[in-house]
């Protein structure tokens, strides 16, 4: 470990808590790991603009491999690469997604939109549940409103006009289903689609370019740093991250994770709300020291 030159983060469930804030300890080793050289990036499901909330509230300003690889930004958020969804390819991954009356969410290189606001506002509300959050209903309700208000989420009358826009580009399609049957059916229906179907949770699917996953991403922003592969630690914990694994020299899972992800993992680390990204940075920190400590 003593040779990582760069760690990728995802966020939710990872880096943020499950008050979906970054934790003090986590600030700390992420500012201490930067002073000491090592680039440090998020990689996650959500796109630049509702990534940069958490991150700007905590003073971190990464560059950020955004839904799921389709975008990758530098901290002032200037695009540095994308893998965008053909405008052709959205009624045929819509379809099977209306017929099993599943909710969807459309992520834009404008940002995120829903055509359901109240079926948005649930949604936070059973994610929130989900991943054991505490939080109390009202604050709960609070939050999943903020979404519409800060504009992570944008309400549009018509997926299918905001899209013949020409400024407009697909990222992703994020949709939602408690049903394991629903969501392989609709696995299966969209196999032959020249697409990537990965999760960040267990009830939703992530429908992106077939290129554009964070795997893809880290390898890009590895390399514009002139940072070899192998040199690189990811941490995550779900199906979403599992190409980032695959590609880096070094993959953490959190504790929290789910068997898969623990599984391709080099280490297991502790939970997102016992700031476990901040354990496993420690070890890169303490590995390095003492590689220092034999040269000398």
């Amino acid at each position: 470990m003593d040779n990582i030159k760069m760690i990728a983060t995802d966020m939710d469930g990872t880096l943020l808590n499950n008050d979906r804030k970054v934790s003090p300890r986590n600030i700390e080793l992420l500012n201490e790991a930067a002073e000491s050289g090592i680039k440090i990036c998020a990689a996650t499901g959500r796109d630049f603009r509702e990534a940069s909330a958490p991150l700007k509230e905590a003073s971190l300003f990464l560059p950020v491999i955004g839904a799921n690889g389709a975008e990758i930004r530098f901290a002032d958020g200037s695009l540095f690469d994308e893998k965008t969804l053909d405008n052709s390819l959205f009624s045929l991954i819509t379809d099977p997604l209306k017929r099993e009356q599943v909710y969807y969410e459309v992520y834009t290189n404008l940002g995120a939109f829903t055509t359901n606001k109240e079926e948005g506002l649930k949604l936070v509300l059973d994610v929130l549940a989900s991943t054991g959050s505490k939080m109390p209903k009202e604050e709960a309700l609070a939050l999943a409103e903020k979404r519409f208000e800060e504009g992570n989420v944008q309400l549009t009358r018509n997926y299918e006009t905001l899209l013949a826009e020409e400024k407009t580009k697909l990222l992703k399609i994020l949709a939602f289903s408690a049903s394991e049957k629903i969501r392989r059916r609709i696995r299966s229906e969209l196999a032959e689609l020249p697409v990537d179907i990965s999760s960040s949770a267990m009830e939703n699917l992530e429908i992106t370019h077939h290129e554009a996953t964070k795997g893809r991403g880290v390898q890009s922003l590895a390399g514009h740093y002139g940072i070899k592969l192998s040199e690189v630690m990811v941490i995550g914990d779900n199906e979403n991250d599992l190409s980032m694994m695959d590609a880096a020299g070094y993959a953490v899972a959190m504790a929290n994770a789910a068997e898969s992800v623990k599984q391709r993992a080099d280490i297991i680390t502790g939970t997102n709300y016992e700031s476990g990204v901040a354990q496993a940075v420690e070890r890169v920190l303490e590995a390095r020291k003492a590689s220092l400590k034999k040269s000398l």
